[in-house]
């Protein structure tokens, strides 16, 4: 007996659930078919059951699909159900993107589908999860209530993500397994308190959650312009700490950055107010791991242009990026860059290559100057984001830019905000999401008749600078202004066998 039913799920799209009795303890293979002539999925369950209960998932938007069904005992006696099910997927939400697939080269591409977390700039019309096939389609998708960012699997097959500044671990059935947020203990007995986590959401080495939180200091020099670098001041700032924590929500370790850094030192969008305290944002760090094999973090600072390497007991180790401003103290561990080696400005989401000797970075390349350097930045329309990698000899306290991509056929894109880049373990491609893209070629959102914000995504080979996948999602100007912002993307396991 084979039925098909719904999930219980609110906000979950694309997943049906199937219900499967035999007479005798059996293992299931379930094909699903799309009648649109793309490729079946193939699921198998080994476990032995009369009674099997599994998710079909990987479906698409308004796509008609026929189930069959092959249950086999252990004594090899084996029942075949062909066409025993119809499944009819729903259309997507009301309000949702655009998609076009520019390029799709699934031979030549990093294997599996793309995990990516994606928002209206209205964020009240639609925040989701979602997951899209190497055709660029859509197969998977959560709608979250609040902010969705970062997002990742996890070793157990749950994907583990961020939402309105608080740890979410859900599983592909729409199920929240875990939250965690505003921590205000720890077990090491030092008084901490967390308000707020934001930008990154990931699992600890040892065990637990790594990420990023806020907290407020005051300080008596503090720039009060980007003109003159004489004129200082008190000011509230706004900080971040590096902390991980169990799942028991107790802080094991915590790493403030204020006592890291260059205090009195600005990049440009830190006199930004962020808070209604009026607290400024000094260094907006957006991005946090951990070093393989090292009691150390790299952390991205956009506000300061710079990706800098702190040890685990706090201390600043190097500095990736330009030599403006920072006070003499500092010099030592500012990386000298080679002949070619261009910085990258309002840097995000950096990572490190498999073999731990280069890193990669997507450069948001917001204004290309550093205040009080009497330099003038681009136009709006002139700035442009790249996928860069650099490799850091420690020893020489040197960094050498190895490659940039800089844009498909020589046309540069700019992403005002977020990105992310990863490197692809198979291939030795890079994943690039240009998460707030709004200029292309030169020439703004607006004059071209589409949103604010597009997001794009682009699996790009840096040895020969060729494209193997390109997705934009955007809106008509008209109907969705604000247009879609994403944050970042990884590459995970397709569903079931193909």
């Amino acid at each position: 007996e084979v039925s098909v039913y719904t999930p219980d799920a609110p906000g979950l799209h694309l997943v049906k659930g199937l219900r499967v009795t035999t007479d005798a303890p059996s293992t299931l293979t379930v094909t699903v078919t799309p009648d649109d002539g793309q490729s079946e999925t193939v699921w198998t369950w080994e476990d032995l059951s009369s009674s099997h209960d599994v998710p079909l998932m990987g479906l698409r938007f308004g796509v008609a699909y026929t189930v069959s069904v092959r249950a086999e005992s252990k004594g090899g006696g084996v029942a075949n159900c062909e066409d025993c099910a119809q499944i009819e997927a729903a259309p997507p939400p009301e309000v949702w993107p655009n998609v076009q697939v520019s390029v799709s080269a699934p031979s030549r591409m990093e294997p599996g589908w793309t995990l990516l977390s994606f928002n209206t700039f209205n964020r009240s019309l639609g925040s989701y999860l979602a997951v899209l096939d190497e055709q660029g389609q859509f197969v998977w998708v959560l709608e979250v209530t609040g902010q969705g960012h970062d997002a990742r699997l996890t070793p157990e097959g749950h994907l583990l993500t961020l939402i309105d500044h608080a740890f979410v671990e859900v599983d592909f059935l729409g199920q929240e397994l875990g939250r965690w947020s505003s921590l205000e203990s720890n077990v090491l007995g030092i008084p901490v308190d967390v308000p707020r986590f934001h930008h990154e959401a990931a699992r600890a080495t040892r065990g637990g959650f790594l990420g990023l939180a806020d907290h407020e200091e005051d300080t008596d020099l503090y720039p009060q312009s980007y003109d003159d670098p004489t004129l200082l001041g008190p000011s509230r700032v706004l900080s971040h700490d590096v902390v991980e924590f169990d799942r028991d929500g107790q802080i094991v370790h915590r790493v403030p950055l204020w006592d890291a850094l260059d205090r009195s030192r600005i990049g440009f969008d830190s006199l930004g107010s962020v808070r209604d305290t009026g607290a400024l944002d000094w260094i907006h760090a957006n991005a946090v791991l951990e070093v393989p094999g090292e009691d150390a973090y790299l952390v991205s600072l956009r506000h300061q242009d710079a990706v800098v390497k702190v040890s685990r007991e706090g201390e600043l180790l190097w500095i990736l990026g330009n030599h403006d401003n920072w006070a003499p103290e500092f010099e030592p561990v500012l990386l000298a860059p080679t002949d070619g080696t261009a910085w990258s400005y309002h840097p995000h989401a950096p990572a490190i290559s498999p073999d731990g000797a280069r890193v990669l970075i997507f450069d948001n390349g917001n204004y290309r100057v550093s205040p009080f350097t009497g330099e003038e930045a681009p136009a709006f329309e002139a700035q442009y984001s790249r996928l860069v990698e650099y490799t850091v000899d420690e020893e020489a306290m040197t960094v050498d830019q190895t490659w940039s991509f800089e844009g498909p056929e020589g046309t540069r894109l700019f992403s005002y905000a977020v990105g992310d880049a990863d490197y692809l373990p198979e291939t030795g491609h890079v994943l690039g999401v240009y998460g707030f893209l709004t200029v292309v070629g030169g020439v703004e959102h607006e004059e071209r008749g589409v949103g604010t914000a597009a997001v794009r995504l682009m699996e790009v080979n840096p040895r020969t600078q060729d494209v193997l996948f390109d997705v934009t999602l955007d809106a008509p100007l008209e109907s969705l202004p604000g247009g879609w912002h994403g944050y970042r993307a990884e590459r995970i396991p397709a569903f079931g066998q193909k």
